[in-house]
């Protein structure tokens, strides 16, 4: 039986089948002795396992589903065992490695407190692990070797995607077939891509036909888009089948479990309890041994916790506490959708008319950081949107500026990252962008090496420039940072760097900013963004050069920045929806906030960038900082 023959036996749904990905497939030797033996059926292994990683919901998962849907086939049950990754993954001396912030890791804790109940309620066993110092025994690899079949979320970034490639190489080592599923776009890359014949990168996939445009996939997508968002939200095609087979809450600390002796009714099939206990690590079953590091929390324990944040500073050795969590942010799936319910009914109508100052943090819909990490159904807020531009009168414009935004450009980003397993190098950049930038660079004039912002300046929000370091600053206080500030704000740092430091070393700088402090970070529309900065997805200005070009619309100066977050972080707005739309009633477009006379520009000026944007020689105590202006 092949594997399209496999899941064809599961009769799923055309929109889960167009969304699965299979990384290992079926083996016919699974006896490991040369004989062929039918598919699955060797020594009987007890259960379908689910590793989540960026679909940290039960509603509209199609990951879950499709481990449901297996596990009925085989009748075993469903073990869910969520993983919280530290991966030092951008380590790179002398830059700060991206290391489990304690932002980052209240957010993930919040949100599995939402999921996790779900997927218990269903049915399948739950586990919940938190990787840190002494605490990084990869339980999830092991249990690969004894589960029947392993699913995971479709990850498209690090760390989650690094964390896949060893979940595939241990599944082709032990004879698992393994399957991918995307959850977090409308229109699968894989449905529409063409898988490469030569793989370079080991326990990974990379396609070909990618569009360098965003506009063109979403072009070439918009006729399939409709059928897959109403199948899914309407008619139910990634909703999970009831589990035949459902394991007990806290189903790893079974009191008085024996190999011979399970304390449940034993009457009918419940030696499948038995045997999923034996297959699991001896730790998980002792109540004793330290959670969530040596053995997982039930989902039980990871409800106890009421206070995610406070946790994530003080009970987690693991966690970088120098970033610290988001207050006006929650990471359960309750917040998500009321954030999106706020937005929906009062942001939405004139999001285009207020989505691009700065100063009004409200007037964008800031969900971005639930669609990352799949809390908020991409699907439902599809249909919600299409419903208000049908429904609702004034509200065309709004809407579709919005499509743009979440369509458009957001999966243009996923299907880029979906396609180069290297996604983020300079090697994906247009050849035009790299000659220019890498023209630019000058490693020495007259013996002395010119030096940009050092990684500690840039980080610490030190270069000087009032205005850029207002938007550092923001980034590192809130989490946030608008996306029309976002933009100025890494390609300010490209032309500011770019005659000091190899392009590679920029666009690394960059990153690690990026994904250290912002909660929408580690992601695909993150690494979109921060590429369009080097020339990605854009076109060359004069000459084959990466665009230095402003806007009107960014002009937002230091005292700007500082209003926003006191209006972002303003308890009253964050906490209540009624405080919140109260806002958005009474709220009008503000004139631009100049602040720093910087940013006023002559007529004389050049219209770039750099022109509000002008570094100068720096002196301190120790040292005379050369820097320089790119003119």
């Amino acid at each position: 039986m092949s594997d399209h023959d496999s899941l064809n036996a599961l009769d799923l749904s055309v929109s889960l089948k167009h969304r699965i990905l299979c990384r290992v497939p079926l083996s016919k030797n699974i006896n490991g002795d040369g004989r062929t033996a039918a598919p699955l059926q060797r020594k009987r292994k007890p259960f379908i396992l689910y590793l989540p990683t960026v679909l940290l919901r039960k509603r509209h998962n199609p990951a879950f589903a499709l481990a449901c849907h297996l596990a009925n086939y085989h009748n075993v049950p469903v073990v869910v065992l969520c993983t919280v990754l530290d991966d030092h993954h951008l380590s790179k001396q002398p830059l700060s490695p991206t290391v489990m912030t304690a932002r980052r890791l209240a957010f993930t804790i919040e949100a599995l407190q939402s999921c996790c109940k779900e997927f218990e309620e269903h049915g399948a066993g739950v586990a919940i692990r938190v990787h840190g110092p002494g605490a990084r025994t990869p339980h999830h690899l092991s249990l690969c070797h004894q589960a029947l079949a392993v699913v995971s979320d479709e990850p498209f970034v690090d760390p989650h995607r690094n964390f896949l490639r060893r979940v595939v190489n241990t599944c082709q080592v032990a004879n698992v077939p393994c399957y991918t599923v995307d959850g977090s776009t409308t229109v699968p890359p894989k449905s529409k891509l063409e898988r490469n014949k030569v793989q370079t990168v080991q326990g990974d996939i990379a396609f070909s036909g990618a569009p360098s445009k965003a506009w063109r996939w979403q072009q070439a997508t918009d006729p399939l888009r409709k059928a897959q968002v109403f199948s899914i939200v309407r008619d139910g095609a990634l909703d999970s089948p009831e589990l035949q087979q459902k394991l007990p809450p806290r189903f790893f600390l079974l009191e008085d479990y024996t190999p011979s002796n399970v304390t449940v009714d034993d009457d009918n099939n419940s030696t499948f309890i038995r045997d999923v206990l034996e297959a699991i690590p001896s730790k998980w079953r002792d109540k004793d041994t330290l959670a969530p590091g040596l053995r997982p929390w039930t989902v039980e324990e990871l409800l106890f916790i009421s206070d995610c944040k406070e946790w994530a500073m003080t009970s987690w050795s693991g966690a970088d506490t120098t970033v610290p969590p988001c207050v006006q942010t929650h990471g359960s799936s309750e917040s998500a959708k009321r954030r999106w319910k706020s937005f929906l009914d009062c942001g939405l109508k004139d999001y285009a008319k207020r989505r691009n100052t700065v100063v009004t943090p409200h007037a964008v819909s800031r969900i971005s950081c639930y669609l990352n990490l799949g809390v908020l159904s991409i699907f439902d807020v599809i249909y919600d949107v299409w419903q208000a531009k049908a429904t609702k009168p004034g509200y065309s414009s709004g809407c579709q500026k919005f499509l743009d935004e979440v369509v458009k450009f957001r999966e243009g980003s996923y299907v880029h990252t979906f396609a180069h397993p290297e996604y983020h190098a300079v090697e994906v950049l247009p050849s035009w962008a790299r000659r220019h930038l890498e023209s630019l660079y000058v490693p020495t004039v007259d013996g002395s090496s010119l030096r940009g912002y050092t990684y500690n300046q840039l980080e610490s929000a030190s270069t000087g420039e009032e205005t850029w370091d207002a938007m550092q600053g923001y980034l590192v206080d809130t989490g946030e940072l608008h996306n029309n500030a976002r933009m100025t704000w890494g390609k300010t740092v490209v032309h500011w760097q770019a005659r000091s430091f190899p392009v590679h070393d920029v666009l690394w700088q960059l990153v690690c900013l990026n994904d250290r402090f912002a909660l929408d970070g580690l992601s695909p529309p993150s690494y979109g963004g921060l590429l369009w900065c080097f020339g990605w997805s854009d076109k060359p200005a004069d000459g084959q050069k990466v665009s230095e070009k402003w806007s009107h619309r960014y002009r937002s100066g230091p005292d700007g920045f500082a209003r926003a977050k006191e209006i972002l972080l303003d308890e009253g707005l964050h906490s209540s929806e009624t405080h919140l739309t109260k806002w958005f009633s009474i709220t009008k477009k503000p004139r631009f906030e100049l602040g720093s006379s910087k940013l006023r520009k002559s007529p004389s000026q050049s219209n770039t960038i750099l022109s509000f944007f002008s570094p100068v020689a720096k002196e301190s105590e120790n040292e005379t900082k050369v820097q320089y202006t790119i003119g």
